[in-house]
């Protein structure tokens, strides 16, 4: 998947669900996010973008959640962020065991 990033020396990749079904338990989505800046980088929120859905699998049919507290990625270090993904039990027939590619947006403050 893609990630946006708010902030000149961060980048950040989100991975893809894989076999979710309604009620089945959470999977993780991966984003690693990389600081190559000379300070701490400390994530406020990874969002993701509800226009990234496919039609066929909406993401009012997802329950999405990055870990809280959310981590401080050290200067010069890549770190994998585990957000918990899961279909909600009235989620489209369309949605099971689907492959999604999560879009992101990884906000966070320098220092």
């Amino acid at each position: 998947g893609t990630a946006r990033v708010i902030a000149p020396q961060v980048t950040a990749s989100a991975g893809a669900v894989a076999g979710q079904y309604p009620g089945a338990a959470p999977t993780t989505l991966p984003v690693v996010v990389r600081n190559d800046g000379a300070a701490p980088f400390t994530l406020t929120g990874v969002v993701p973008a509800t226009d990234g859905f496919p039609a066929t699998c909406p993401a009012s049919a997802w329950s999405l959640g990055p870990p809280d507290p959310l981590p401080t990625v050290p200067p010069t270090t890549s770190m994998t962020v585990p957000v918990t993904a899961a279909l909600h039990t009235d989620a489209p027939n369309s949605c099971q065991g689907a492959t999604l590619s999560v879009p992101v947006t990884v906000t966070g403050t320098i220092g």
